[in-house]
């Protein structure tokens, strides 16, 4: 549909003139002659811009201006005098219009003064939008550590160019929050940023949602359906989790990456797109094509620029920034952590990572019945208060032992129903002295992960939104770490 332009102006044969300028220039003219028919023009659509004389009969055009402007304030107005009213010409600029021309003009100025206001109509529309997605995403990473320091530098600097690239890092550590970043600092910024979960779809509804299907193409397809790669088109597609994305989905994705080309499933003809490809994986992809469990060839195509995302335990006394954040964030109501609660949050490890964290505020702020949210409100795992309120080491208070099979318990984990458990094992130092064996962090991630389980009934969605990781995270961990629900 072609754009819209008002003219307002009482001499008749100059709205037909510029009729036929505007029309020639792909616009729909619409012409008035007085103020009054002009501000009626305010009940309709925006217009693309207006040419509005300053000499309206007996009254000014002045009115008309303010009213257009206040009614659309970005809305380029170009105000027409002759000569002896520049001076209202400069008023009528003030009061919010784009640009004034004198008559008599000629086309070719006419053209030109035409052409910069449209650019610049484009141009407020533009940061409009911008402003609009940037506030929509919400996006920001927050940290002064030097290791997140050098993380928004690398995401500035990746941000500029068009290549592909691979976010490394463990769960939890803000990898899909990266790539946002770098969709939002782009040129790209403007256009929509996809993001697809590799690990959460089975491989027929991956390849669907990717490059679309066919009506037909098989039972459930009634109707044809565009593709993520396709909906992005001018933008970004994230694939989060790309170490489980399957082997023939593979095979796809690396004809994208090296043809920019798509085929829906079911059809034969392919279409060319205009995306640029972030994706991230929190497991080894070396080690994985190792395995033969990802192509090699794909590998290599990912990895053009690289960016880690660090773990919380690397990122100095960002887990306290962050803490308040979250809280300040979440809470309804005025509250803040303790000293102890903060010497806490600072000194814990957080497997995981900053998902751990935002779930951890975000209990103590529902658990908590006062201004100050105390250590104990946190709930961090496998770490208690003495009667000083000081906090214990994590590995002072595990409950576990890697014999516990042979107590019964074939997850090998002891000690996990809040009881005092039995004191660690004590052995001999070569001095004779008396010592204690501290757990792994392994071992303590697996008794953690089991109690939680076991405090849910093993409802695995749960325990994964309460130890802050992904489904499929959980339960990969459960295989790792061999865990089982009691009979």
């Amino acid at each position: 549909m072609k754009p819209n332009v008002w003219i307002v102006d009482d001499e008749v044969s100059l709205c037909g003139l510029l009729e036929v300028f505007f029309e020639k220039k792909g616009f729909v003219p619409i012409a008035r002659q007085s103020v009054a028919d002009g501000l009626g023009l305010l009940n309709g659509p925006e217009p693309a811009m207006a040419m509005v004389d300053l000499s309206l009969g007996p009254d000014s055009g002045l009115v008309l201006v303010k009213a257009m402007v206040d009614r659309f304030p970005n809305l380029p107005v170009v105000v027409m005098t002759a000569y002896g009213t520049v001076e209202k010409a400069v008023e009528a600029v003030k009061l919010g219009a784009f640009d004034f021309i004198s008559k008599p003009f000629e086309m070719v100025f006419l053209s030109k003064v035409v052409d910069k206001a449209m650019s610049n109509r484009i141009l407020v529309s533009e940061n409009r939008e911008l402003k609009e997605i940037i506030k929509r995403q919400g996006v920001e990473l927050i940290g002064q550590s030097t290791a997140v320091t050098q993380l928004k530098e690398r995401i500035h600097a990746i941000a500029s160019s068009e290549s592909t690239v691979l976010i490394t890092g463990e769960s939890g550590t803000g990898k899909e929050l990266v790539a946002k970043l770098i969709h939002q600092k782009s040129l790209r910024a403007l256009k929509p940023c996809v993001v697809v979960n590799c690990s959460a779809l089975s491989e027929n509804l991956l390849e669907s949602e990717l490059f679309g299907h066919m009506k037909g193409a098989f039972t459930s397809a009634h109707a044809e359906k565009e593709g993520l790669f396709a909906v992005a088109e001018g933008g970004t597609v994230f694939l989060d989790e790309i170490g489980e994305m399957p082997l023939r989905t593979q095979v796809k994705l690396l004809r994208v990456l090296q043809e920019r080309e798509i085929t829906p499933v079911g059809g034969t003809v392919s279409s060319r797109i205009n995306v640029r490809i972030l994706a991230a994986t929190n497991v080894n992809l070396e080690d994985a094509v190792a395995r033969g469990e990802f192509r090699e060839d794909l590998y290599y195509r990912l990895n053009v620029l690289r960016i880690y995302t660090p773990r919380l335990a690397e990122r100095g006394e960002d887990p306290i920034l962050l803490a308040n954040y979250f809280l300040n964030k979440k809470s309804h109501v005025q509250k803040r952590f303790s000293e102890t609660a903060l010497r806490q949050i600072q000194s814990y490890a957080w497997p995981g990572n900053v998902r751990q964290l935002e779930n951890a505020v975000e209990r103590a702020i529902a658990f908590s019945t006062g201004e100050i949210i105390e250590a104990l409100e946190l709930d961090v795992p496998g770490q208690t208060l003495d009667a000083r309120g000081a906090g214990l080491s994590a590995a002072g208070n595990a409950k576990m032992v890697s014999a516990g099979a042979s107590q019964g318990n074939p997850n090998g984990v002891m000690g996990l129903s809040g009881d005092p458990g039995e004191p660690e094992t004590p052995t001999n130092s070569p001095s004779g002295e008396e010592t204690r064996v501290s757990p792994t962090l392994n071992e303590i991630e697996k008794a953690y992960i089991y109690w939680i389980l076991t405090q849910n009934q093993w409802h695995k969605p749960t325990a994964a939104k309460i130890l802050g990781l992904d489904i499929s995270t959980l339960y990969r961990k459960i295989e790792k770490y061999g865990l089982k629900a009691p009979a």
